[in-house]
């Protein structure tokens, strides 16, 4: 069986503070035990991401018999 709330404090970035909660109350919390850092290594990769969805994608004509 796989313990969720576990598993997403184990994933999440040791920069970011995590709070488990279960049932209206925090059941367990982890802080950060370093600060974000200022430059992300996937910047790169997100500014070719939005350059290519800027350009429109080729139009289809659709056929429909009827």
């Amino acid at each position: 069986m796989v313990d969720i709330p576990q598993s997403v404090s184990k994933g999440a970035p040791d920069f970011c503070t995590v709070y488990i909660v279960g049932k209206g109350k925090i059941q367990s919390m982890r802080s950060a035990s370093r600060a974000a850092p200022s430059f992300s290594p996937l910047q790169s990769q997100l500014s070719q991401s939005s350059l290519k969805s800027e350009q429109p994608e080729p139009r289809v004509p659709v056929v429909t018999k009827g």
